[in-house]
């Protein structure tokens, strides 16, 4: 997620789609990495005007829980991924939606 931020921040085109799309199953495993430090980053971001969307895999609710606030926070959607058959048509219409927003 870092370094998803640091290229977005890198690359940011003013009044463009500045997005970040995470694919996960939202069972991170790095540890001593708490909630709040995810919500201070992201919003921090999302307030420069990097927007963060997930696909969210697997079934853990806890941890789908976790996603949904995370894209929240980061003023994207959150898209539950049940099969991968839908997954292409998933990105594009999300890439589209957050095109458009605020336009």
């Amino acid at each position: 997620l870092n370094t998803a931020y640091d290229l977005a921040s890198e690359e940011f085109i003013t009044g463009g789609n500045n997005q970040i799309i995470l694919a996960t199953d939202g069972e991170f495993s790095e540890k001593n990495v708490t909630d709040e430090f995810y919500r201070q980053l992201i919003t921090g971001y999302a307030v420069k005007g990097i927007k963060l969307s997930i696909l969210g895999f697997g079934v853990n609710e806890k941890a789908i829980d976790r996603m949904k606030k995370m894209s929240a926070y980061g003023e994207g959607s959150y898209i539950h991924i049940g099969s991968e058959k839908y997954i292409k048509d998933v990105l594009i219409n999300e890439v589209k939606a957050m095109s458009f927003m605020g336009r």
